[in-house]
């Protein structure tokens, strides 16, 4: 069993399988609830430079929300520096 220690977590080392055209592997039980998904969730795969975070799919009003807030953000940002 291969794995490493980040933040006194012990992380194992999963490996990719085949499925059709996909590469699949499983979620630890784990991961699973400290995300809070169950089988029949959706995830988001978010990259982040060379790292790949995983949580649970946002409900499109938390997108938009997220969106509106970023945009009202940039006007200020617009604004300020006139």
């Amino acid at each position: 069993m291969k794995g490493m220690i980040m933040n006194e977590k012990f992380i194992k080392t999963y490996k990719l399988r085949q499925s059709g055209n996909s590469s699949i592997s499983t979620i630890p039980l784990k991961v699973k609830q400290l995300i809070n998904v169950e089988n029949g969730d959706e995830i988001e795969f978010i990259i982040v430079g060379k790292q790949v975070l995983l949580q649970k799919a946002r409900s499109v009003i938390d997108k938009y929300n997220d969106t509106s807030i970023q945009n009202v953000a940039n006007q200020y940002n617009s604004k300020s520096e006139k």
